[in-house]
């Protein structure tokens, strides 16, 4: 692209927002954000005590479950560690002399 091309497109561009029109709000928008910031918040929205109750047991559940299932982890996780070292041995890995020779 030669320059004067290029710079009569960045001219064009630049000039076809002279042909936009401003975007105007209705007339009365402002007065009624204004009335409803004035009034506040007119409904609060109770939550029913069963649906408390119901959430709270829920997440208690969920907590005793996630509790449960790491204790039953790091046991497990105790076990195979044993295990682990037995095969360890068997095989004798853990010489490390061995290795570099």
């Amino acid at each position: 692209m030669a320059k004067k091309d290029k710079d009569q497109w960045i001219n064009e561009v630049m000039q076809s927002t002279d042909k936009m029109q401003r975007a105007m709000p209705p007339d009365e928008l402002f007065q009624r954000i204004e009335r409803r910031v004035r009034l506040g918040v007119n409904k609060v929205k109770k939550v029913p005590l069963r649906t408390v109750m119901a959430t709270a047991a829920s997440i208690a559940l969920l907590i005793l479950a996630n509790i449960y299932v790491l204790g039953s982890g790091a046991a497990q996780t105790k076990e195979n560690k044993d295990g682990l070292d037995a095969v360890i041995e068997y095989y004798g890995l853990n010489n490390n002399e061995t290795l570099y020779r």
